[in-house]
Formats: C-alpha cells, structure tokens, sequence
C-alpha cells in the first residue's frame, strides 16, 4: 500500500466498502491447510474497523488519519497473520476504485 493509495483510500467510502467486501471473499475461503474458523475470524477483525471507519466518514467524521488507519489494519493483519489477504483486499479495492 503506497501514501497515494492510503490518501486516496482515506477519504472514499465507497474504496473503503469495496476493501471490506473483498475481505468478506478472502473469508471464505477454504484451503485445506487452513483453519477455516480462525480464517474468518481473522478476516472479521479488519473487516470490522473497515465498515467503523467508512460510517464515521460517511458521517463527515476521521477518527483518526488514514495513515494510523493503515496502521492499525497492517496491525491487526499481522496478528492474525493474513498480511497477504490484506494486501490482495487492498490491491483490487484500488483497481476497482474512481480514481
């Protein structure tokens, strides 16, 4: 993820449904050498401060920077070690996007 996608990404609630929803297809899916429970729970948690981030946006509110939000997304990826499947998400929300 680079500063121009970041910024970009900050400000559009529709790039920000886009990451989410394409999280919900990392999700699900089913590998064999996966724990398919924990998968999706690990999904859930980014999926999470997505969906929180874009309402607060779409009520004319930031919490926080895009850039401490990518912070905590890369934060969380990392715990639950789906930094790929972030990556993936990421990558094709900004190929998807108006920009």
């Amino acid at each position: 993820m680079n500063a121009k996608d970041v910024e970009h990404a900050a400000i559009s609630v529709s790039f920000l449904l886009r990451l989410a929803h394409n999280l919900t297809v990392v999700a699900r899916d089913s590998s064999p050498d996966i724990d398919v429970q924990q998968h999706r729970e690990a999904c859930n948690e980014p999926i999470h401060h997505i969906t929180s981030y874009a309402l607060a946006l779409n009520e004319n509110q930031q919490p926080y920077s895009a850039a401490e939000f990518v912070e905590v997304l890369e934060s969380i990826a990392q715990t639950w070690g789906i930094e790929g499947a972030l990556r993936w998400a990421w990558r094709t929300s900004v190929v998807g996007s108006d920009r």
